[in-house]
């Protein structure tokens, strides 16, 4: 989907003279659908994003995008790159970070328990993303550390590029 499939949701809502409060946005906005609290440029572009949202505001409505627990695990990812280097991510048994899969594929889970870095690294990650489209509240999806792979730990399948296999 795309933002101008979303404005158009709003205007049926208005047309067909039925209330709405808030909307609500899935993994589409979302770069790659999978990078968490970043926008896909060519399908829901921040600019347009503020407008849409500064809209929504002056007609007493509110907006209300997903996040998920999982990181995705994708090198230039700024989400992945500033976790890793402030280890927030949840360690394994051996002391390595944790990887999981969920809909990215391999991804990372904050350890929302065990420092004070987590917290700042969420903070930056999301007045980040509200400094783009002043969003009103948080759908946190998948809230646990959700893992599609069963056992200790998941590697790369190397039979399937975009599964996990685990051990």
């Amino acid at each position: 989907k795309t933002l101008s499939v979303l404005e158009e949701v709003v205007a049926n809502y208005s047309a067909a003279g039925l209330p709405l409060e808030v909307i609500y946005s899935d993994i589409d906005y979302m770069n790659n659908r999978f990078k968490n609290a970043e926008f896909d440029e060519f399908r829901y572009p921040a600019s347009s994003m503020q407008a849409f949202v500064d809209k929504l505001h002056m007609a007493g409505q509110r907006w209300v995008p997903i996040i998920d627990a999982g990181v995705a695990i994708a090198p230039g990812y700024a989400a992945y790159e500033e976790g890793t280097r402030d280890k927030v991510f949840i360690r394994d048994h051996g002391g390595n970070t944790y990887v999981g899969q969920v809909w990215p594929g391999a991804a990372v889970y904050p350890d929302y328990l065990h420092s004070y870095s987590v917290s700042s690294w969420l903070q930056q990650k999301l007045q980040r993303f509200y400094s783009q489209a002043q969003f009103d509240g948080l759908w946190l999806d998948m809230n646990e550390a959700s893992n599609f792979c069963t056992g200790m730990n998941c590697g790369p399948n190397e039979s399937n590029v975009s599964a996990m296999q685990c051990e």
